[in-house]
């Protein structure tokens, strides 16, 4: 695992020193981080409240503070970093689930793998290399905690604690990470359910145990945005999104709609009477909404800048080579509850690097 890191990040320090690394939202996120560096207060300069999430921010301003003002250093260093560390939870969860053989091949192809590393969504993820390490790193510790609650029926398990801190820490980099900690929640509920009334206390502790976590690391940032905005908020730009999808998906275009102000005028319109009640109102365009996102994701998951459909047949290798009994089964049925986010996901606009998250499932398979 120490050689196949070392590769990693050094693939990735020579892709940095020949790309530009400042994407779409990293002008945004970027200069949260110089004004926070400036005034000690994470808010946009404006001195309202930003609509990203506070972490990539913090990590910006730090490496900032710590080498000078060098414009694309935060980007560079986030992807070097976090996209390189990566191949260490997929080893460790490739390991828990088959063997060490499976957990090399499945390191070696997330440092090398093309969408990763080279394409325009990979390099300009501003964030989301941050997210997708976390949650990776949660998914781990969530499949040792799950099989721990087997053995250890009636007591704490430390390992679903620190499922819920990583993926508060991704919940922290992008809201999305938020949905990875509620799948874990609905597995521990799952063994609940199965197990009928027997464990039941241990269950119920390790279900607090998991929400205390997941508090611990969220609730400071919850409290600062309550006292800066009056109102409590689980991600700033849930409207923005849902935005982004109608117009999107009634024709529109992204960028003109930044430009011509459609968005700023739907969004206000979705937030003055809510979003349950817009969806109320107009049923029929939201499911309509809806079918198309969900061939947007469908399309997008398996496009050359996420995961290229003609790998589609290694898969069928890897997951069918072998016999399948019980445990297999579990196994796969775990991996492929991971896509869960991914329906949830469907009422927002969706673009190629929301996701990249999955891409390590289908490495894994």
């Amino acid at each position: 695992l120490p050689l196949l890191l070392i590769f990693a990040i050094i693939i990735r320090v020579w892709i940095v020193q020949r790309y530009y690394f400042l994407g779409s939202d990293d002008a945004g996120y970027l200069g949260l981080a110089i004004n926070l560096l400036e005034t000690g207060q994470f808010s946009a300069t404006d001195g309202s409240w930003p609509i990203y999430p506070p972490l990539y921010p913090i990590f910006s301003a730090a490496i900032y503070y710590l080498f000078g003002f060098i414009i694309d250093l935060p980007s560079k260093l986030n992807f070097v970093i976090f996209s390189g560390l990566l191949i260490v939870p997929i080893f460790l969860i490739t390991l828990r689930l088959y063997n060490r053989k499976e957990a090399i091949i499945a390191s070696v192809l997330t440092a090398i793998f093309p969408t990763l590393l080279l394409s325009q969504q990979g390099i300009w993820a501003a964030a989301e290399h941050m997210e997708i390490f976390f949650v990776w790193i949660g998914i781990y510790f969530l499949w040792s905690g799950l099989s721990l609650t087997q053995i250890n029926q009636n007591s704490y398990v430390k390992e679903l604690g620190f499922s819920s801190i990583f993926f508060a820490l991704a919940y922290l980099a992008k809201p999305e990470g938020l949905l990875f900690w509620i799948v874990g929640i609905f597995f521990l509920l799952l063994i609940a359910i199965i197990n009928s009334k027997r464990h039941c206390l241990g269950i119920f502790k390790n279900l607090l145990f998991m929400t205390f976590s997941f508090l611990l690391i969220v609730l400071p940032y919850w409290i600062i945005q309550y006292n800066n905005t009056g109102y409590f908020s689980i991600s700033g730009k849930g409207l923005t999104a849902v935005a982004y999808g109608f117009i999107i998906n009634q024709g529109g275009d992204i960028e003109r709609a930044i430009y011509d102000g459609s968005r700023k005028i739907l969004e206000a319109e979705i937030d003055s009477i809510g979003i349950f009640n817009y969806i109320i109102n107009n049923k029929f365009l939201f499911i309509k909404h809806m079918v198309k996102n969900a061939e947007r994701e469908f399309s997008l998951l398996f496009s050359m800048g996420v995961f290229p459909f003609y790998f589609l047949p290694f898969i069928g290798i890897g997951l069918f080579s072998n016999r399948w009994d019980k445990e297999r089964l579990i196994k796969e049925l775990f991996l492929l509850s991971l896509f869960i986010p991914m329906i949830v996901n469907m009422p927002f606009w969706i673009g190629e690097r929301h996701l990249l998250v999955f891409i390590p499932i289908f490495i894994i398979w």
